[in-house]
């Protein structure tokens, strides 16, 4: 009765306003992760304040699904029923939840394999209530709906460790005599004897003295051996996560998972200085090296160095992956930053550089299409108080071949005001479909709805009618008598030339430059596909004849 009647405050509970900001042209990438960040505040406060219906009204009870690990191994899988008996009263009792450094990934990313409409957030998660703690990495899947709220469709805590986090206090400190050589070293730590079962306590047992922690961080670190392979896999909605398993508590100091841990430690309380590091030759940078999932040992790493010289910093973040390198590039002077940017293209290190200061370089960048479009498109702000003929050059490789069609049709329209309108889009001569298709998608983003219209126009025959058509394919669709699936498709519809009163071209049209195969020409859009489909008219010049929807309704995993 108690998990019924849960069920049901769940269902007429008020539903969240998690929705994503969405521009003309669709939901963004940054819109989407802010709204994520959102939801997870939202989860974990439900959770602190012990309010089971506001945590429950964040997940999608057609389609949840929950993993339980448990510290011997075993793996169960709830529906949202499970879930909620499951969680309802563990909620109600008012645990302590923390989520920590989380990382946002959505379909909208370049390299993402998530399905349409779904992101993922990957975070620590840190847990407690009176008689118990435990910390370690949660993964939530998220489901955007048609209006734009966010639903939790995937829950899972890859790994478990006891503890809020592996912080020991009140521990009895060692008597440690400072070891003047690597063998010293590595012979104290043998005396330590951590094992997975009681590293926190014995690293909490090693005394603050830069005498003794520091010869012990060089020795570990020197020693290498930190890749774990002991991950945990999963795969849902189309995407592959890979955390660390639980640590063995037999492990030893010669056992790399548990290491890696030590190497934490090392980094963070060994009191470390610039000399260590240039003294351990490459044996930093190897761990910039380290495969998936390690991102930890790089990150606390480079946030030792922050405050180090500007060339020993340059080298390692030169070595790191973008995404590591990018948090860790503040106080360093422009010309670390130039070089950076010169050789590892961070959308961090251009951002930074004046444009009057900086103005070849910035007009490179402009033009780069390894940076986001979101750094692109603020480097195009900067410039447009810059006058002179390479400032319109710049602007016009955006206009001409810039993959995002918003930021093209930017610069077409910036060059406009500086008196060149020859780089806005209309049908002229070109006669192949890629060409033609990346017109319509900057035209898509035209300001002037009058012009718009007007070179629209353009594409159209003269004569003949556009087929505007659609078709749905409706998982959760009504059946037939015989249970095939309803067809619930609209009926087509025509335009021509001369009827056409307004723009009509569908704003999932203006993103990224449609793929073309033929004369068709698809754009990806939430949910399926749109395409233009061009076919020779008059003089065999190309013309839309048929724009055409396709729309996937369905379980978002």
């Amino acid at each position: 009765m108690r998990i019924t009647l849960m069920l049901l405050a769940v269902a007429l509970a008020p539903r969240p306003a998690i929705a994503d900001a969405t521009t003309k042209a669709g939901p963004t990438a940054a819109g989407v992760r802010g709204d994520v960040l959102k939801l997870l505040t939202t989860w974990t406060d439900a959770q602190n304040r012990g309010d089971s219906a506001a945590y429950l009204a964040l997940y999608d009870v057609k389609h949840f699904k929950g993993v339980k690990r448990t510290a011997r191994g075993d793996k169960k899988t709830f529906d949202f029923a499970g879930w909620s008996a499951d969680r309802t009263r563990m909620v109600a009792n008012k645990p302590t939840v923390q989520a920590d450094a989380p990382v946002v990934e959505s379909w909208l990313d370049g390299s993402s394999k998530l399905k349409p409409g779904v992101s993922l957030v990957r975070f620590t998660q840190r847990w407690k209530s009176e008689r118990y703690a435990d910390h370690g990495h949660k993964v939530l899947h998220l489901w955007r709906d048609d209006a734009g709220r966010q639903w939790i469709v995937y829950e899972d805590l890859l790994n478990s460790q006891p503890g809020w986090d592996e912080r020991a206090e009140g521990v009895a400190k060692l008597v440690l005599t400072p070891p003047r050589t690597v063998e010293e070293a590595l012979a104290v730590w043998r005396k330590i004897a951590p094992t997975g079962a009681t590293y926190v306590e014995k690293l909490a047992a090693i005394p603050g003295d830069a005498r003794v922690t520091r010869p012990l961080a060089r020795a570990l670190l020197a020693g290498g051996n930190f890749e774990c392979k002991d991950v945990v896999s999963v795969s849902e909605c189309g995407d592959e996560l890979v955390s660390w398993a639980d640590l063995d508590p037999k492990s030893d100091f010669d056992q790399p998972c548990l290491r890696r841990r030590l190497a934490i430690w090392a980094l963070e309380s060994g009191g470390l200085v610039e000399g260590d590091l240039q003294a351990l030759g490459g044996a930093p940078a190897a761990l910039l090296a380290l495969p998936a999932p390690e991102t930890e040992l790089p990150d606390r790493l480079l946030s030792l160095t922050d405050p180090m010289s500007a060339p020993l910093r340059v080298g390692l973040l030169l070595a790191a992956a973008p995404e590591v390198a990018t948090p860790h590039l503040g106080g360093l002077p422009d010309a670390s930053l130039d070089e950076l940017y010169e050789k590892k293209h961070l959308d961090g290190a251009i951002l930074p550089l004046d444009p009057d200061k900086h103005r070849a370089r910035v007009l490179e960048a402009l033009a780069d299409g390894q940076l986001t479009v979101e750094t692109r498109g603020k480097l195009l702000e900067r410039v447009l108080k810059l006058k002179g003929k390479d400032v319109n050059e710049a602007l016009g490789a955006v206009a001409d071949s810039a993959s995002d069609c918003a930021l093209a049709m930017n610069a077409a329209e910036a060059l406009e005001a500086r008196g060149d309108p020859s780089h806005l889009p209309r049908r002229g001569s070109a006669n192949d479909a890629d060409t033609l298709s990346r017109a319509l998608c900057l035209l898509v983003h035209d300001r002037n709805p009058v012009r718009q219209l007007a070179r629209y126009k353009e594409f159209l025959p003269p004569r003949d009618e556009v087929t505007i058509s659609e078709q749905h394919d409706n998982d959760f669709a009504e059946r037939d008598a015989d249970g095939k699936k309803i067809d619930d498709s609209p009926a087509d519809t025509h335009v021509s030339r001369k009827r056409l009163a307004a723009f009509n071209l569908d704003e999932d049209y203006g993103k990224e430059a449609p793929l073309c195969t033929s004369n068709k020409c698809e754009a990806h859009a939430n949910y399926g596909t749109y395409s233009v489909i061009f076919a020779a008219g008059a003089r065999r010049k190309l013309y839309i004849s048929e724009i055409y929807r396709y729309r996937w309704s369905g379980c978002p995993c």
